[in-house]
């Protein structure tokens, strides 16, 4: 990248990123001329809150999310396997 100028990006108190501003102040865009400060009660999402909102996972899907990702649902779906191995 040909910039040279430094970038300050801020997020003050109670501050919030949202949506396509991320792409703004992505410092991986040039992260020898950026820099980007944060309070520790901003908030930063990806999506929009209407995007959010939007977003339907079919059952088995969410099923599968489940599995991967919570502990508790993966090992009672391996007793409920082994249990039905048993049967």
């Amino acid at each position: 990248v040909d910039f040279k100028q430094p970038v300050f990006v801020y997020i003050p108190p109670n501050g919030e990123l949202r949506g396509g501003a991320w792409v703004v102040v992505d410092p991986t865009i040039n992260p020898d001329m950026m820099e980007c400060y944060v309070d520790s009660s901003a908030r930063g999402g990806i999506l929009e809150p209407s995007g959010i909102v939007e977003i339907k996972y079919r059952q088995h899907h969410l099923l599968e999310t489940m599995a991967r990702l919570d502990p508790v649902v993966a090992a009672l779906n391996m007793r409920l396997a082994s249990a039905a191995d048993h049967e």
